[in-house]
């Protein structure tokens, strides 16, 4: 081999080792610069220290307070305080919500006054209230989840009331058994008798209406067999074989309590009435009302169908959070499509509530001779700007709608609601590690925090507790923390924190960003073999290169390559 030749190996053997070099180099540049590009950048305004606007907060959807299922309980996250403004160690519960309450009615932190009925007179009354410091908790809804077996009738629980220096005079209410609540947080304002076990007519078609948006499609078509057509007390009066859209018998039974839409509707989704009545009860059972068993799907009277103004004030509760629901019973008219009987074909609602009075919006009425006059009724009005919903049960009152309408003002004027668009200091956002995504907004559960006394005097405090880091991946929704409001040293209610959209991991693929993160040591490494190895030990592998060259070629020639 000529020097020329082997001037041009020793060249190519150097750039062989230099260009590698250089072209790792460039991958760790491009792997950086990609990582930047296609991290995606939080909502406009987001920062990590500067707030949200309310505006970009997102909708706020009426949902629960903290509490429910059993979280799993991870590491103490790193909170900040808006108060001290400093970090400190909390533990689980104070970051995903208070721990539940193995009971249906977990206690609600204010201690504002619940009204009962007291037949003794108001002096009497008044000088048997306790201090404020020795308040009971007035009891929330919140729903659980025990076990779906029917459990057999128990003496009903004794009522939960709450006094206060101040006792409130009670509204005027002639019905049997009746409760006031707050549908956002749960709250009970006003009870009587709210937990004895009683008939309750068509109420019972809240629960119906619930099971029948949770399994049918509103697109079904019901054929009406014999024995749906031969219901009792028959509000549609339907022959058989006629034919209904399932949105149309969702009107029927809601607006005009039809007993034969339940049937045919129980008889399509799970062959037969019972059956649909055994799955409302679970269904209640499923939410905490413990004091629920449905014999009928309609209400028609049974000794053994019976329910209580609390749990009708829990299954409401969850009923009106589908919005397809509460359109339906607020609707005081609707025009059915039917196959065979063409005249019959205005339902109008028998609620009169509506147009009695200011702000209601539904839900139910209900009567058979066993139970009297029973009415399940909410009202939504603005308070603070903001709406504020009540829900009213009464049953077996002589007066269902002046009886609903007197425990509603009784419960706007005495009491408010605590909104967490209020609160300041609500957190921008959280870190995410290990996703596409550094930051995550935030926003909270529900608009309503909490309902307090009038009369009590007092700023509200909030503080928020917030994880110090997410780990990706991140789902839309995903508690991140939560918002408390407090009445000095009392908690009044708490708001969950949710991630406004997703954040997910990092793919596979993106193991060019822990290049990236290593780019510095890979530019150590490159340069160490370019500017010291190939210096130093270059002509000693490129002379290696050339004898092996030169016996390769020898062995090729039939030389003996030992020379």
């Amino acid at each position: 081999m000529t020097a020329r030749e082997l001037k041009l190996l020793n060249w190519l053997f150097r750039s062989a080792v230099l260009i590698p070099s250089v072209g790792l180099g460039l991958v760790s540049a491009v792997a950086v610069v990609d990582a930047a590009a296609l991290a995606p950048r939080p909502p406009r305004g987001l920062d990590e220290n500067r707030p949200i606007a309310p505006e970009a907060m997102g909708p706020h959807r009426p949902e629960e307070v903290l509490g429910g299922a059993r979280r799993p309980r991870p590491a103490a996250p790193v909170t900040h305080d808006v108060q001290t403004d400093a970090p400190a160690k909390v533990r689980t519960h104070e970051v995903f919500g208070p721990r539940p309450e193995p009971a249906s009615m977990a206690p609600h932190a204010h201690a504002s006054r619940v009204a009962t009925e007291d037949p003794r007179p108001l002096a009497r009354l008044a000088s048997a209230v306790l201090p404020r410091r020795q308040t009971a908790p007035a009891p929330v809804l919140v729903p659980q989840s025990p076990p779906v077996a029917v459990a057999p009738p128990v003496a009903s629980a004794p009522e939960v009331g709450a006094a206060d220096s101040a006792p409130l005079i009670t509204p005027l209410c002639k019905a049997q058994a009746a409760i006031l609540v707050d549908a956002a947080t749960g709250t009970v304002l006003y009870q009587k008798n709210s937990r004895v076990r009683r008939p309750v007519a068509s109420t019972t078609k809240i629960m119906a209406a619930t099971v029948l948006l949770e399994t049918a499609q509103l697109s079904d078509i019901v054929s009406f067999s014999d024995k749906a057509s031969h219901t009792p007390y028959a509000n549609l009066n339907a022959k058989p074989g006629e034919l209904f859209p399932m949105r149309d018998l969702l009107y029927a039974i809601l607006l005009r309590s039809s007993n034969d839409a339940c049937v045919a509707v129980g008889e399509h989704m799970f062959g037969s009435a019972a059956a649909y009545a055994q799955r409302m009860t679970a269904r209640a059972r499923a939410i905490g009302a413990r004091d629920t068993n449905f014999v009928t799907p309609n209400g028609l009277h049974d000794p053994n169908h019976y329910s209580t103004a609390y749990d009708l004030a829990l299954i409401t509760r969850d009923a009106l959070r589908n919005p397809v629901f509460s359109e339906a019973v607020g609707t005081r008219s609707f025009t059915l499509s039917r196959s065979i009987n063409k005249k019959d074909l205005l339902v109008r609602n028998h609620n009169k509530l509506l147009t009695r009075y200011e702000g209601a919006d539904g839900v139910k009425t209900g009567y058979v001779r066993q139970s009297g006059k029973c009415l399940v009724a909410s009202s939504t009005r603005l308070d603070q700007a903001q709406p504020w919903k009540l829900i009213a049960v009464v049953l077996g009152s002589p007066d269902t709608y002046g009886d609903s309408s007197r425990l509603m003002d009784w419960g706007r004027m005495n009491f408010q609601p605590v909104f967490v668009s209020n609160a300041e200091g609500v957190p921008t956002g959280v870190p995410v590690s290990g996703g596409r995504g550094r930051l995550v907004a935030l926003r909270p559960q529900s608009e309503i925090a909490a309902v307090r006394s009038r009369s009590d005097r007092g700023e509200v405090q909030w503080r928020v507790r917030v994880a110090s880091r997410l780990k990706a991946p991140v789902t839309e929704g995903q508690t991140a923390g939560a918002v408390e409001a407090w009445f000095g040293e009392q908690k009044l209610g708490a708001v969950p924190l949710l991630a406004t959209y997703s954040v997910p991991a990092a793919p596979p693929t993106w193991a060019l960003s822990g290049l990236a993160g290593a780019a510095p040591w890979t530019m150590v490494f490159i340069l160490l073999i370019t500017f010291v190895l190939r210096p130093r030990y270059g002509r000693t592998i490129t002379k290696g290169a050339r004898l092996v060259w030169r016996r390769c070629t020898a062995r090729r020639r039939g030389v003996d390559p030992r020379w």
